[in-house]
């Protein structure tokens, strides 16, 4: 409505049409994580064709490694042809790695020694794995000369899972020759001293 300075009035109209916000939904089909995994896609979006943000999201990805261990926020935002924009959010949670150590009781062997029962596994119900290592045995003569690392993984209930690992160092067995000089005695005769053994030290028996 406009006056004029003659006292005259007039109006003209038009409208102004308020649309209703789009219906926004996100229910993440994945939303748990060990910090340790790669990318994840996101999905569970409604409608289709918005966008994501968050701490650890790039485009429609999740990088749990990113954002870290805790519960993390995933905004899902979208703007329908009316130019109105809405928004849903939905948790990601994190989970840390367990903590894993490997203290072994026995850390060398001779390659003729038996097999022995590894140990020193933390948290108990892990696994051990490495060359000579069956179960949780380790045999040095199927291992083989040399230094062999042991690996102990635990998964835990959340279904992350970490190592710890330690080292078996098997030694070769020392090179032994016994060339008596005396292989004949009669049976009056005195004791006899034992020679010819190499290297010296040694027990006989």
């Amino acid at each position: 409505t406009f006056t004029d300075a003659s006292g005259c009035s007039d109006f003209a109209t038009d409208e102004i049409i308020v649309n209703e916000l789009p219906t926004v939904d996100l229910t993440l089909g994945t939303n748990e994580a060990c910090v340790s995994e790669t990318t994840i896609a996101l999905s569970g979006e409604s409608p289709a064709g918005g966008s994501y943000s968050g701490n650890g999201v790039t485009g429609t990805n999740f990088d749990p490694s990113v954002a870290g261990v805790g519960t993390h926020t995933i905004t899902y935002s979208f703007t329908d042809v009316n130019g109105c924009t809405n928004s849903t959010t939905n948790d990601f949670i994190v989970y840390d790695l367990p903590t894993v150590s490997l203290n072994l009781t026995s850390t060398n062997a001779c390659l003729n020694s038996t097999t022995f029962t590894l140990d020193g596994g933390s948290p108990a119900e892990g696994t051990y794995t490495g060359t000579g290592v069956t179960g949780t045995n380790f045999d040095p003569s199927v291992a083989g000369i040399g230094t062999h690392t042991i690996t102990y993984t635990y998964t835990d209930i959340n279904g992350c899972t970490n190592s710890a690992t330690e080292d078996i160092l098997v030694y070769e067995n020392p090179t032994v020759s016994l060339d008596l000089g005396t292989t004949q005695t009669c049976i009056n005769e005195t004791t006899i001293l034992l020679s010819g053994e190499s290297p010296t030290g040694g027990t006989y028996s």
